[in-house]
């Protein structure tokens, strides 16, 4: 079975073991060890992924992360679980701590097993992001969920490569937005823009008027 049918198999499964999970420990077991799975990862070492990390922060000891993701026996990404029918936006703060505590880690994940945000430090070295550049629903996913996942993988996991790729996700989601509101609500020279090369006249505001409906629809 290839990556993507694993991932399609996975969120086929959610919906049938979404009623039955009971708390974070059954969430990891059902829903967050199988994706560590999909993208390659040995759950059973320990070298590769372990367990309740250990994360100091400050004066705070014995802070532990979920699961390390580890390469050459390095942390190289973090993953926060939380119970599957919990809001996940509220423990950014605390995922960011193990983040920041953690130079050699520049990316990390919060998840309840559905919903995945993930981090890292574009806006400062080693400070996590307070904004998730991807954010994705495992039991809802699109074509470009599966490519971002991909650069999790074992296989294709490189970390100055993936930083340029969230970099972009970054850009490409501001964009799509931008262009979203221009057309949800265009201003007069946006739609100036659009209609000077299609129209040979003069772009009058009765033009600019006639015009509006139609960039909308």
């Amino acid at each position: 079975m290839d990556f993507k049918q694993s991932l399609e198999e996975l969120s086929e499964k959610i919906i049938q073991r979404k009623e039955f999970i009971i708390n974070e420990e059954a969430t990891k077991q059902s829903l967050i060890i199988p994706f560590i799975k999909i993208l390659g990862y040995d759950v059973y070492n320990p070298l590769e992924v372990q367990p309740e990390f250990t994360s100091d922060f400050g004066f705070k000891k014995g802070e532990k992360v979920d699961y390390a993701i580890k390469k050459e026996n390095k942390p190289i990404i973090f993953i926060e679980a939380k119970f599957v029918n919990e809001e996940i936006t509220r423990h950014s703060a605390q995922l960011c701590r193990y983040f920041n505590a953690t130079p050699e880690v520049k990316f990390s994940i919060l998840t309840n097993g559905i919903q995945y945000k993930l981090f890292t430090d574009l806006d400062q070295d080693n400070i996590m992001d307070e904004e998730a550049f991807y954010s994705f629903d495992l039991s809802n996913l699109t074509t470009t969920d599966y490519e971002v996942i991909w650069q999790l993988s074992k296989e294709q996991f490189n970390k100055d490569e993936l930083v340029n790729y969230s970099q972009e996700l970054v850009y490409m989601t501001n964009i799509n937005n931008t262009l979203k509101d221009l057309f949800k609500n265009p201003s007069d020279d946006f739609i100036r823009f659009l209609i000077k090369d299609i129209k040979n006249q003069r772009v009058t505001y009765a033009l600019i008027e006639r015009f509006r409906p139609i960039v909308k629809k």
